[in-house]
């Protein structure tokens, strides 16, 4: 499962990485298709599951339909 999202500077692709039934893993990539350099980052994601661990970001908001998430710098 991989879902893909192409803006005019940046592309993110999330994708599931492992899964054992009750929990996966997942992996989001932010790629810098521009000429800028991207320093900081925030997404919001409209979720249907429980976000419980983040590595190298930090989820600074959870309401009912998603989280935001920023960069962890």
């Amino acid at each position: 499962n991989k879902v893909e999202l192409n803006k005019d500077n940046y592309k993110v692709e999330i994708s599931k990485t492992s899964d054992w039934g009750s929990g996966f893993n997942g992996e989001m990539t932010i790629y810098n298709t521009g000429k800028d350099y991207i320093e900081d980052w925030i997404i919001e994601l409209g979720v249907p599951y429980k976000i419980e661990n983040v590595w190298n970001g930090q989820v600074v908001a959870e309401e009912d339909s998603g989280y935001t998430i920023k960069n962890a710098g």
